[in-house]
């Protein structure tokens, strides 16, 4: 693998795991701020519309509150019809102003309103209710025989607490079709810590259902009113109103106490799964209402997909912007690991020429910058030269040029030293040479000369005269002198 596929391999594949490991932690930091960030809008959401609601119920307790107070007071009217006309008018006038009572009544012990009446229950029971438009009025007596200890009102009657009872329908004109649902507010009339009546005020619950209605912190969440019983008040499918929410979710139930916690009045949050796998986050606010130990709760659903949705769309666009960036730095430690690879390959080649002894100006190349590249070309361009100097001396020595100058690259110049090294030996090898050669050539003339006269003695031994001659003659051309003579 050459050092373009490595940078190419290396940088990318720790660029890729970098970034991997980048958006994964920022997906998942995103994601969860996202649902921590819609949980707490959910839940002060919730909390918002739950003081609403519970400002409208707390009206209506209020309201009848005072009527009860108002009543009290009234009881020290004699029981001569004055004080029941009283009581009747104060009801009627209240009805009459306050729509969303759909009626209103009064319950009275029997020993509290009635002279010599001594027994612990019996009780005398008005209601005043719309029908057709017009305002009627009900009076009957109830439990003369005993109190109904399964009821609620003496469930009122011992705790003596206010109450507000679970959702119901009801029908004032006795007809299936006209049922609507309600729930009965109970106000206990007290003296002197003892128990004597009640007020009760039935109020219409189908208004509730268009606030929930309004309920949207996210799109597809919904929204319920649920009563102390677990028992839904309003929620935009009409067909859950008055379902028990045990029943519609009976394992979420076991799981998180929900009927428990909205009997306790607790606020509280869950997420949860459906059949099809799609998560829910769940959240519930309780209502106070009044002094009564019944709260209702508000509740939430919003889908987790919904609440992520715009933390995966920026991540999306992350996710996005980082394949376009990683392109973009792939294309740029393309050009880099080329701008670094090419001047290498070029190197490396001209390198291996050298190497085979391939030597020749053709061979330099261009110096584009001072940077590491540009000094690594110089370098090779002054080995190039240095080379070729080098070789060209070495050819003028090869030619028995001994006295040609050569210059070495410097003193680390191995080749170069050496070569000079080598002139030095080959001149001092050539004077030993000519030296011996000189020598060698008067030894030989020498005895070349001896053997020379010797043969011109022998030859002329009988005559002195030719002998004398010869001899002059040969040591005047042997010595190649001008003259001699005997």
């Amino acid at each position: 693998m050459n050092i373009h596929k490595k940078l190419m391999l290396y940088i990318l594949s720790t660029s890729l795991l970098i970034f991997i490991v980048a958006f994964g932690y920022i997906s998942y930091t995103t994601n969860q701020t996202a649902i921590e960030e819609a949980e707490k809008l959910t839940e002060a959401i919730a909390k918002e519309y739950a003081n609403y609601t519970a400002s409208e119920l707390n009206g209506d307790m209020h309201i009848s509150r005072t009527i009860a107070y108002a009543l009290l007071n009234h009881l020290e009217f004699p029981d001569n019809g004055t004080r029941e006309k009283v009581h009747q008018d104060i009801l009627r006038n209240v009805l009459r102003e306050n729509s969303q009572f759909i009626a209103l009544g009064t319950s009275w012990e029997f020993k509290a309103i009635k002279d010599g009446y001594t027994k612990n229950y019996g009780r005398r029971r008005s209601t005043h209710f719309w029908k057709d438009g017009i305002m009627n009025t009900k009076i009957d007596t109830l439990e003369m025989d005993g109190d109904d200890v399964g009821g609620v009102y003496y469930s009122i009657k011992k705790s003596k607490k206010e109450f507000v009872t679970p959702p119901y329908f009801f029908s004032y004109t006795d007809s299936d079709e006209d049922q609507i649902l309600e729930a009965s507010i109970g106000i206990p009339i007290i003296i002197d810590g003892q128990f004597v009546g009640l007020v009760v005020a039935d109020i219409a619950l189908d208004r509730f259902k268009e606030m929930t209605e309004k309920i949207k912190p996210f799109k597809d969440s919904y929204a319920f009113l649920v009563a102390n019983n677990g028992d839904i008040v309003a929620i935009q499918d009409k067909n859950l109103i008055a379902k028990s929410i045990t029943e519609l979710d009976p394992e979420s139930n076991v799981k998180y106490n929900i009927l428990e916690n909205i009997k306790a009045g607790k606020d509280f949050s869950y997420q949860r799964t459906d059949d099809l796998g799609k998560e829910y986050f769940v959240t519930f606010v309780p209502l106070k209402l009044g002094y009564s130990e019944t709260p209702w709760s508000i509740g939430i659903v919003v889908p987790i997909d919904v609440i992520t949705q715009n933390a995966d769309f920026h991540f999306f666009i992350s996710i996005l912007v980082a394949i376009l960036g990683l392109l973009f730095l792939s294309y740029i430690i393309w050009l880099i690991s080329k701008e670094i690879t090419n001047p290498l390959v070029g190197t490396t080649n001209i390198l291996k020429d050298l190497s085979v002894g391939d030597i020749g100006e053709s061979k330099k190349m261009k110096i584009k910058g001072q940077d590491e590249i540009g000094i690594m070309r110089e370098s090779v361009n002054k080995l190039i030269d240095g080379l070729s100097r080098t070789a060209k001396f070495a050819m003028e020595i090869g030619k028995g040029n001994l006295n040609a100058e050569y210059e070495p690259l410097g003193k680390k110049d191995v080749l170069g030293n050496s070569l000079i090294d080598m002139r030095e030996s080959l001149k001092l090898a050539s004077s030993e040479e000519i030296k011996r050669k000189e020598k060698d050539r008067r030894l030989n003339w020498a005895n070349e000369g001896s053997a020379h006269f010797a043969q011109v003695l022998r030859e002329n031994l009988d005559n002195m005269s030719d002998f004398s001659y010869n001899i002059i003659k040969n040591l005047v051309i042997y010595l190649n002198a001008n003259q001699g003579g005997v």
